[in-house]
This record gives structure tokens, sequence and C-alpha cells, in this order.
């Protein structure tokens, strides 16, 4: 996969979508993670999964139950 300087927010938003299995429509930065039926224990595990694959990353479980919106995950992705 492309290197995170190297993919587009809409790459971002897509790799999101597929992780949490959802529609990328129901993406947006602004959206509250709350207001999505798939946040659930199992998309936080997912979410672990991508930023170690993807990104070579490892991401407490902690530190995503921060997360409030879909733009608190895509700032994580450019750290």
């Amino acid at each position: 996969m492309e290197g995170v300087a190297d993919m587009t927010l809409e790459e971002k938003l897509s790799l999101l979508a597929e992780t949490i299995e959802t529609d990328l429509k129901n993406l947006t930065l602004s959206c509250s993670l709350d207001s999505l039926d798939e946040w659930d224990s199992l998309a936080l595990i997912s979410l672990i999964g991508m930023f170690s694959k993807s990104f070579g990353r490892n991401i407490p479980v902690e530190t995503l139950k921060e997360f409030k919106t879909i733009q608190d995950i895509v700032d994580e992705m450019h750290e």
C-alpha cells in the first residue's frame, strides 16, 4: 500500500469504510463515531489491525476509545 503521505483523504476514508464495514457515504470528517451503527468493539479491533497492517503502527485501544469523530481517526493516520 502507498505510504501515508501519499494517500488522499478519499483513500483514507475508503480504507476506513472498508475496515469498519460501512458504506463510504456514511463517513464525513465531522461524523460522530457514536452515530455509526458499525462503531463497536469489533470496529476498534479492526482499526488496530488496519493501523498495524497499513501504517506499521500499533495503536492502543485506550487511544482509539478517545476518538469521537472520523476526523480523529484521519488525524491519527497522519501521525
